[in-house]
């Protein structure tokens, strides 16, 4: 699998292909929403963090907010 690290806050970023999946519930499933129908749907590929970021590269990045409700540079925000 791919990895990027990001040169300023050195996270890790791995990329996830994208594709087309069918979304939303088969006419059978129990409790389905009657408005509810199953479409296909394609997403992009993007890329993703490979651990959680922490509050520490969050404020570096969102210069200097944290809306973490737990305080702590190694926390995840």
């Amino acid at each position: 699998m791919a990895t990027l690290t990001q040169a300023t806050t050195g996270l890790d970023f791995v990329l996830i292909p994208g594709g087309t999946f069918v979304m939303g519930s088969p006419p059978t499933e129990e409790g389905r929403p009657d408005n509810e129908s199953q479409h296909e749907a394609a997403v992009w590929p993007f890329l993703m963090g490979r651990t959680e970021v922490t509050q520490v590269a969050w404020a570096h990045t969102m210069i200097g907010t944290n809306p973490s409700m737990y305080k702590g540079d190694q926390r995840p925000v």
